[in-house]
């Protein structure tokens, strides 16, 4: 865990201002050598995903055609996801990000060549499929957060929105040829060879990532232990408003939306009257879409910002669906599809880009952890209900139901407004020098308690009390367990902040976790001050631990 990076991300560049961004194009992130490299090389494991899970299905199917099993070819490759994301986005905040990806890929690498050698031998059974496939799945849910979170590193922030667009469009391009392409593969060549593609890919990108000279960040504090830095970065998200309407919408979004996915090849089938074609046509219907979205969404953002952008997705998914659940017509088909891979797009990239630029650099991965494990469960929910919706009912009957919930769903941005991220300065402040420690302690377990004394003019109280409102929310997001606000009933111009933390450490990380925006939340409090000293800060420890006195020091926090 770095709380004080020595050498910030691009993102997180000193001296970045926080204003409105520069106008760049969609390709401008084409312009890095290493975003270009690393891009590439994403582009054919992307492939190889695909690949991977044509054969995966069509060897089950050779195995054990019972559909409960190959369903659980699926199963075995996303839930993963749910299990592990949260503390894959740990792990690539407390250790360095490009080991974190290296040895993500070399354990899929592993277990792609182990699946391809009993595959090319003859010796693969059901449940070493099963097992192979969760394994790849496990070393996906370990790669992607720290993937994610890396983008900020590869390109400057204001070209972070067309940066995570094309990643976008890199991962639709694959979704669209991918399985066509895999199934191809699979007839000639057998499911083997689909299985060896795979794994040479992951090849591919290790490479590029060792070409990666990336600044690893340093700290003066001990890394977090796993348990812990779980609870912290659940704790950050969930004391910032900012990522919360992040998470909202993305699960909403997520469950109307996956009843197109889930329910496309019963539509293609039965509505339309077609067969594989008619369903890769779709599909490609929907990569077109999405990378026609991905060379407009960097104009489209200075005009209409996140929030317009996220709500003319939602229209467009409302519409296809409602499209989707009326006819029978290829053609139409074929434009609701269009339609879904722009709303799809627009909407998640938006989504993602907010997550990135309102999380810091020590809690991001995690971050987009929660943020994904959100939306992926929203989908995963929404897939099961639109299904048994479907087969209760009809088709039709879910597809419209969907574009009814996506509908009423675009009502949310009143209440769960996206935040504009140009206005959000998550650049680490300068960090404040430990205080002077007098007496001895555990400072791994020894409880801390801060207490910050404030003097404000009693007709300025209330203003006083919403500001510090703010304050607890930072208190407590960069680590504070407990967080109280003490008025003197004698003297109404003395007021007190008391907050408190586990340990020594967990103190020293909450001032180090302070970003540039923290820094002007506690100056708008501390304007109320009035005096010649500024606020004064008393730190204690608890003293059935340490026998420890309280120590008095008057540096500002």
């Amino acid at each position: 865990m770095a709380p004080r990076d020595s050498a910030p991300p691009a993102d997180a560049a000193p001296g970045a201002a926080a204003g409105a961004p520069p106008r760049v194009g969609g390709l401008a992130p084409f312009k890095r050598s290493f975003f270009r490299a690393i891009w590439i090389a994403n582009m054919a494991s992307n492939f190889g995903t695909w690949f991977q899970s044509v054969g995966a299905a069509w060897t089950m199917t050779q195995l054990d055609p019972s559909p409960n099993m190959v369903a659980l070819v699926q199963a075995a490759t996303t839930l993963p996801i749910l299990l592990f994301s949260v503390w894959a986005g740990a792990c690539a905040d407390m250790w360095d990000r490009r080991g974190v990806l290296v040895v993500s890929l070399g354990f899929m690498c592993v277990a792609g060549a182990l699946l391809s050698l009993l595959g090319f031998f003859g010796a693969i059974t059901p449940w070493w499929l099963l097992a192979l496939t969760f394994a790849i799945g496990t070393g996906q849910a370990f790669y992607g957060p720290a993937w994610q979170a890396s983008v900020g590193e590869m390109v400057p922030r204001e070209e972070i929105p067309a940066a995570i667009a094309l990643n976008s469009v890199n991962f639709n391009i694959a979704r669209s040829a991918g399985p066509a392409l895999g199934g191809v593969l699979v007839g000639l060549a057998g499911a083997e060879a689909a299985f060896l593609f795979n794994t040479l890919s992951y090849l591919a990108v290790i490479a590029v990532y060792f070409t990666w000279k990336r600044s690893v960040p340093t700290s003066r504090l001990p890394r977090e232990r796993m348990g812990g830095a779980v609870v912290a970065g659940l704790r950050y998200v969930g004391q910032s408003p900012e990522i919360q309407n992040v998470l909202v919408r993305s699960l909403f979004f997520g469950f109307a939306a996956s009843a197109i996915m889930a329910l496309l090849p019963v539509i293609a089938i039965q509505q339309i009257a077609g067969g594989p074609l008619t369903y890769g046509v779709l599909l490609g219907a929907m990569g077109l879409g999405a990378v026609v979205a991905a060379t407009v969404v960097a104009r489209l953002r200075e005009t209409m910002r996140g929030e317009g952008l996220a709500s003319l997705g939602s229209a467009f998914l409302a519409f296809a669906c409602l499209v989707l659940g009326l006819t029978s017509w290829m053609p139409a088909a074929f434009v609701a599809m269009f339609a879904t891979g722009l709303a799809w797009m627009m909407t998640f990239s938006v989504f993602n880009t907010t997550v990135q630029l309102c999380a810091p650099n020590w809690v991001k991965a995690r971050a987009l952890a929660i943020y994904q494990t959100t939306a992926f469960g929203g989908m995963a929910i929404g897939a099961w209900m639109w299904g048994e919706l479907a087969t209760l009912h009809s088709t039709s009957v879910a597809m419209l139901g969907a574009s009814v919930v996506m509908a009423i769903g675009l009502l949310l941005r009143h209440r769960y407004h996206l935040p504009e991220t140009e206005s959000i300065d998550v650049r680490p402040a300068e960090s404040a020098p430990e205080p002077n420690v007098a007496i001895p302690f555990d400072r791994f377990h020894t409880p801390v308690r801060v207490a910050v004394e404030y003097t404000v003019q009693p007709d300025k109280a209330e203003d006083f009390m919403i500001a510090m409102r703010d304050v607890r929310r930072i208190r407590k997001r960069n680590g504070a367990t407990r967080w109280r606000l003490w008025h003197d009933v004698e003297h109404p111009e003395s007021w007190v902040e008391v907050f408190e933390l586990p340990s020594w450490i967990d103190h020293l990380r909450l001032y180090d976790r302070a970003t540039m925006a923290d820094r002007r939340v506690m100056a708008r409090a501390r304007a109320f001050h009035h005096g010649e000293a500024p606020p004064r800060a008393t730190r204690f420890v608890l003293a059935q631990t340490s026998r420890a006195l309280p120590h008095h020091d008057p540096t500002p926090l």
